[in-house]
Order: C-alpha cells, then structure tokens, then sequence
C-alpha cells in the first residue's frame, strides 16, 4: 500500500516537469521568431490571442518552465496557423494564461501570399481565443 503511493506520488512530481504542447508541422516550417513589441514594430499585427494551459495537477504546481514553453509553443502554432512568422507576449503568463501578438514580419511577402493552413486551430483543447482581424483597406 505504502509502495502504490510513493510510485503515484513520484509519477504525478515527474508528469508536474513535463511539457505537453509540441510544434506543428506547419509552426516548424514557418520558423516562427519570439519578438519582443519593440521588434515587432516594422512587422504587420494579424491579432491578439489568449492561450490557457494546465498548471496544476491536483494540488501539485507544474513548473512555471514547463507552463511558458506551452504558452509559447501554442502561440507558434497559432501564429502558423494565422499566417503569421512571429510572435509577442503581452504579459507574462498567470495561473496559466497569457496572450499574444500574432504578427507577419516577413519582407517582400505581400500578405495574401501566404499559404493558408490545413490544420485546425487549436481552440478545442486549448480554450484559445483569438480576437478578429481586419485587414487594412
């Protein structure tokens, strides 16, 4: 008895160090850039988008690590996803939210040649929301 819950207990601590979110095909093609807003200033802003991950297990905290690389390999997929090449944090991940600019920086790209994406956003698994884009006239 002692034994099944030093085993559950050690397999919840190393599940609490993992990460869960991998890059999509597309986010890895793209070689989607992590900007900050200064960078990102020359570049044309698609959207803002607000991503949840899992930072508890039980009572147990995942390590805050593990949470912002979620965070961040969901906005890359997304980014992917929009058409984007690149991406900003607008805050700093809290109880496992945080949003991000999704912008497209390429030069020389004008923004309807960007291949649209065959997978399907995330939103279903990862309560992602993304606010509307409106292109320029």
């Amino acid at each position: 008895m002692n034994a099944m819950r030093t085993a559950t207990s050690l397999a919840v601590l190393l599940l609490a160090g993992c990460t869960w979110v991998t890059q999509t095909p597309e986010a890895r093609a793209r070689d989607i850039a992590i900007m900050d807003a200064t960078a990102a200033s020359h570049c044309q802003y698609l959207t803002d988008t607000e991503f949840t991950v899992t930072d508890r297990l039980g009572n147990l905290e995942r390590m805050s690590a593990d949470v912002a690389k979620d965070l961040q390999t969901l906005a890359m997929n997304q980014a992917a996803a929009a058409g984007g090449d690149a991406v900003v944090p607008r805050d700093q991940p809290q109880g496992g939210k945080q949003t991000w600019g999704i912008y497209r920086c390429q030069q020389g790209q004008p923004a309807a040649a960007a291949a649209p994406s065959t997978t399907a956003a995330p939103a279903a698994i990862t309560q992602v929301k993304t606010f509307p884009y409106s292109p320029p006239p």
